[in-house]
């Protein structure tokens, strides 16, 4: 069964000029002044990276919020309206390992119900991998546009390519 569906091809947005002019990223990483560990299910998701000894070095990404011009066009391709949107970074090296999104408006996301897009954005490079529950991507060409059919599924994010991976997010009803 696939975990996400391809929509379209957002190639014609200037992803490089987007990514050039990125600004106040929130660094997220495995430490517990950062990662919320007084959150239940960031502690769900903690914990199962410890179970699995993963290294907890190599968790590290960096989101960049709300882009409002460039969500709106996003959207009114997509005939949605918008509740959040982000671009997220995984340098080289490092992972976004298995997790589900946590967030701190998901009541009104399930009152909603909220559907998630993502766009690959990056030139396509190869080591640049991104897993939704069974489907896996990899050395994608900017523009991609899916679907998911889970907002919640499991996901990962590993840059072993030699730069950074970045991808655009989108929930919306």
């Amino acid at each position: 069964m696939n975990s996400v569906t391809t929509l379209d091809n957002l190639s014609d947005i200037d992803w490089v000029n987007i990514i050039n002019n990125l600004v106040n990223g929130k660094t997220i990483t495995a430490e517990p002044d950062i990662f919320d560990l007084n959150n239940p299910h960031y502690m769900k998701i903690y914990n199962t990276w410890r179970s699995a000894n993963f290294n907890m070095d190599s968790v590290r990404w960096t989101n960049y919020y709300e882009y409002g011009d460039l969500t709106s066009v996003i959207s009114k391709r997509l005939n949605v309206t918008p509740l959040r949107s982000w671009i997220s970074r995984i340098d080289p090296g490092y992972i976004a390992p298995w997790h589900y999104d946590v967030d701190e408006r998901e009541d009104e996301y399930i009152v909603k119900n909220a559907q998630r897009y993502s766009c690959f954005i990056s030139e396509s490079s190869i080591g640049d991998i991104t897993i939704i529950g069974d489907d896996l991507f990899s050395n994608i060409e900017p523009g991609v546009l899916i679907k998911w059919n889970n907002r919640l599924e499991y996901h990962t994010g590993i840059c072993a390519s030699m730069k950074p991976s970045y991808m655009y997010h989108l929930i919306a009803y």
